[in-house]
């Protein structure tokens, strides 16, 4: 049970990453536009 949960904890954090990297390239475009 525990590792699941870890697993699903760190399955979520590296969603976020990628939700932010995009917020974030979307921002540097609108930038450079």
């Amino acid at each position: 049970h525990f590792l699941g949960t870890y697993y699903r904890m760190i399955q979520r954090s590296f969603i976020d990453m990628e939700n932010m990297f995009d917020l974030l390239n979307a921002k540097a475009e609108v930038i450079d536009a």
